[in-house]
């Protein structure tokens, strides 16, 4: 069974989901996870560079808790994130994922969709 996972305060998010998890896990017989926008909340709340270590931090804290739920009840865990594009010096756009060496690092399979003129879903 899947588990859709909604997110309303990021503070309090590894608790909510160390107190409710186990017990949900085991009685509905989960095997996926899905984060939708695993950063959003983040950007959204803790806005600017000063914030961006604390940002950083948390979000590792996060993911390293999918990750260790992931082993302990053999979950396959899937979180979508954000791309935004930089121009280079060269004036070269690049589409690079928000969250930094955290999510980048964090992934063990990494995938970006992307839709073509004739609306046609291309997965790199």
């Amino acid at each position: 069974m899947p588990l859709l996972l909604f997110i309303g305060n990021y503070q309090l998010c590894p608790l909510v989901l160390g107190i409710e998890w186990d017990n949900l896990i085991k009685e509905k017989n989960v095997g996926l996870v899905i984060v939708d926008s695993i950063i959003a909340l983040y950007r959204a709340q803790l806005k600017g560079m000063e914030w961006l270590a604390r940002q950083q931090q948390r979000l590792n804290y996060v993911v390293d808790f999918l990750n260790r739920y992931a082993e302990n009840f053999n979950l396959s865990v899937v979180y979508t994130n954000q791309v935004l594009e930089q121009v280079n010096i060269l004036h070269i756009t690049l589409k690079v994922q928000v969250g930094g060496n955290i999510i980048a690092h964090a992934a063990t399979h990494r995938f970006l969709l992307r839709k073509t003129k004739n609306d046609v879903v291309i997965i790199t």
